[in-house]
């Protein structure tokens, strides 16, 4: 995951964050919680645009294989 010169935030800073993937699909992050099966962080997004059928489903995305992703965060936290 890309966040520039950003090395921590704390994890409510992830609720409405814009996400987009390798493939420039973007995602909305709507909650976040840790898998502690898989010692992972998940966060739960919706997808966003035009492509997806239902604007209301989510899945849970582990930080740990969101490698080549990018993150705006929103809310003002930087």
């Amino acid at each position: 995951m890309i966040l520039h010169d950003i090395k921590r935030v704390p994890p409510n800073a992830l609720l409405g964050a814009i996400l987009t993937g390798p493939n420039d699909h973007q995602f909305k992050c709507v909650s976040y919680y840790v898998d502690i099966e898989n010692n992972d962080f998940v966060l739960e997004m919706q997808p966003l645009g035009e492509i997806f059928s239902d604007p209301n489903e989510t899945d849970g995305y582990p930080l740990s294989e969101m490698i080549g992703w990018s993150i705006s965060l929103q809310g003002g936290f930087i």
